[in-house]
């Protein structure tokens, strides 16, 4: 993120501050270009991601984003940059990049069902034991006759998959079977996804902050100063 510090608005306090200290100007925008990093971070993304995803974790996008600060004291070399950590071991930090821009989405053959959610809400998270890194003792039932024999193989609690869906094994009851649909199923699935443009949407709206920033902060460095000097 830049600031031009060369509009109308900002000529005043430019001048202003280059008369008091050699370093006024240099902090006033780097404090902005700061502030309006920040802004992204606290206020402008997350409002922007929750017009676009539906959020399971509601402290998902402030947790793995980070802000690069401005730093040094050349205004023309300053910016302060807002991004996301923790995509090695993080699927969903990896995608949001294809959220962003658009593009595909590998790995998604199992995507999981409403029963295999807590309070079997689509906005919740999957529930522990169905997450798929927990998920132990599965078959795949390739012909229909051979359904009861592979669902008691694997027995209550575990999993099979039959068709196009992962069933949990919720009980057997003498011959009597209960399962619960949890996962969609298709190998090799892959998801198209459409450019939301919500981090770009988010800094253009905190960019329209920036000369109040840059006011903020210059008159910050003019108070600053006056007190330096009595």
């Amino acid at each position: 993120m830049r600031l031009d510090i060369n509009t109308d608005a900002a000529v005043n306090f430019s001048d202003k501050l280059e008369r008091i200290s050699r370093s006024a100007l240099p902090n006033a925008v780097r404090d902005t270009l700061n502030s309006a990093a920040l802004d992204v971070k606290k206020v402008t993304m997350p409002l922007s991601a929750d017009s676009e995803f539906t959020q399971r974790r509601k402290t998902f996008f402030k947790a793995k984003s980070r802000v690069g600060m401005a730093k040094g004291w050349d205004i023309n070399q300053m910016n302060s940059k807002i991004g996301f950590i923790g995509g090695g071991d993080n699927q969903a930090v990896r995608d949001l990049e294809k959220q962003e821009y658009g593009g595909q989405i590998k790995g998604r053959a199992f995507i999981p069902l409403e029963p295999a959610r807590i309070s079997n809400s689509i906005t919740k998270n999957v529930r522990g034991k169905f997450k798929i890194k927990n998920i132990r003792n599965v078959d795949k039932i390739n012909r229909k006759k051979d359904f009861d024999k592979v669902v008691n193989r694997v027995g209550k609690g575990g999993f099979v998959i039959y068709k196009s869906t992962m069933f949990f094994v919720k009980s057997i009851v003498d011959s009597k079977v209960e399962l619960t649909a949890v996962y969609s199923y298709k190998k090799g699935r892959s998801a198209n996804i459409k450019s939301t443009g919500f981090m770009r949407k988010a800094s253009n709206k905190s960019a329209k902050k920036l000369n109040r920033f840059y006011e903020e902060n210059a008159k910050r460095q003019i108070k600053r100063f006056k007190k330096w000097v009595g």
